[in-house]
């Protein structure tokens, strides 16, 4: 558990989140965060990866973690029988689409909430930043959960 701490905290704190980084650095903070809330929420707490190997040195903002910390806030701690987070990335043409989404609450949590989604506007800005009207941020809220889809422009670092 130290040494994902470490991994994790090491990531955060040499990432600024104007730069880019490799998406296989970002996946690997991701995997260190996610085993910490492993060993907090044990089985109620299931990730399911599906992101192409061939796009590990795909140039993203690190926009990646608060969208998988708001599926363990909002799906993961809510419910008793815990979550399924899914991770998606795959190209299609001269895109990257990435993905968050989980099975948890869903549109019942998105009409009880009253958040003004500061991490979704962060990543809306990083995105603008870096990639203008070239990326997309979308959010979908379902009966059977919530999900995050990220579409930006293909560049190898």
């Amino acid at each position: 558990m130290s040494e994902q701490l470490a991994t994790f905290l090491r990531y955060s704190l040499s990432k600024s989140p104007d730069c880019l980084v490799q998406l296989a650095d970002e996946l690997a903070a991701i995997n260190a965060y996610l085993q910490l809330q492993k060993t907090r929420f044990g089985d109620k707490l299931k990730v399911n990866w599906q992101v192409d190997k061939a796009l590990q040195r795909q140039a993203i903002p690190a926009l990646l973690q608060p969208l998988v910390e708001n599926a363990i806030k909002y799906a993961v701690a809510t419910r008793k029988q815990g979550a399924t987070i899914t991770i998606e990335g795959m190209r299609e043409q001269n895109n990257l689409h990435l993905s968050v989404s989980d099975d948890g609450p869903g549109s019942q949590l998105a009409a009880d909430s009253s958040g003004a989604g500061v991490g979704l506007d962060n990543i809306r800005n990083r995105l603008a930043q870096h990639f203008g009207d070239k990326a997309r941020l979308e959010i979908a809220a379902c009966p059977s959960g919530f999900k995050v889809n990220i579409c930006l422009p293909w560049q190898l670092r």
